[in-house]
């Protein structure tokens, strides 16, 4: 009777040891796979990002060879203007200044301009959308991203950026050169349509918009809508004179 019963106690016994071991060896199995997976989800990533980083090379590659060409585009046209200038009559002269003279008041935002080039709108659901920091940076960013691009004027509803415009988001409404502007937003942007469509950082920029519309909506409704389109007559119209009296005045007092 005793030995029987020292026959199942270490029986026992064994049964035990052997069940702890399965289950020590498959805890030990588990955390060994996911160590593995995370390793090959952290791996994946990296190579995403990597990928990534490469195309944006590429990206800034490209413009930076868009920017050289363009830069000794006008490198010629300056040297064919002073050949020009050299080699022409007085009354030759006078209208090439006069031509010099007009581009340079488009450039400065003097006068109207009217070229090929992208119109995007921004309609806002939600104008509150603006007072949430998601929002504002965003627009911002795209503010900003027109600005480094190739665009040669930008207006947004009707005011004309230039290189002191300033640009805030207070509540539910723009404030654009010292005027309060509402949704929706329109901005007007001349230069070369198709550049402009396809640079990487503008394509972002909406891309991003979108996702933040989508995030923010009701029932499936975008809390937004945001359009791009190429127009072969945008019209980004002068400074006003009220605007120019007044930066004329406080540059005037800052003297």
């Amino acid at each position: 009777m005793i030995e029987e019963k020292k026959v199942k106690r270490k029986f026992q016994t064994a049964k035990f040891i052997r069940t702890m071991a399965i289950t020590l060896l498959c805890v030990a199995l588990g955390v060994v796979i996911a160590f593995e997976f995370k390793t090959i989800k952290d791996s994946m990533k990296e190579d995403n990002k990597n990928e990534l980083s490469l195309e944006d090379y590429q990206a800034k590659i490209i413009q930076l060879n868009d920017t050289i060409k363009q830069l000794e585009k006008d490198k010629a046209d300056l040297e064919d203007k002073v050949r020009t200038f050299e080699n022409s009559t007085n009354e030759e002269r006078i209208e090439l200044l006069e031509s010099e003279n007009q581009k340079l008041r488009a450039y400065a935002c003097l006068t109207e301009v009217t070229a090929e080039g992208i119109v995007i709108t921004i309609e806002l659901e939600d104008t509150s959308l603006l007072s949430r920091v998601t929002g504002s940076t965003l627009l911002m960013n795209l503010v900003n991203e027109l600005k480094a691009s190739d665009a040669q004027a930008i207006s947004i509803n009707g005011q004309r950026l230039h290189s002191m415009s300033e640009v805030r988001p207070v509540n539910d409404y723009l404030v654009i050169n010292g005027q309060i502007c509402y949704a929706p937003y329109t901005f007007s942007v001349i230069g070369d349509g198709g550049n402009l469509q396809s640079s990487p950082g503008l394509s972002d920029i909406m891309g991003s918009f979108r996702d933040f519309f989508k995030l923010n909506g009701v029932d499936g409704v975008p809390a937004g809508n945001l359009k791009m389109e190429y127009s072969a007559e945008v019209t980004v119209p002068a400074l006003t004179e009220d605007y120019l009296q007044g930066i004329t005045g406080s540059l005037a007092s800052a003297s």
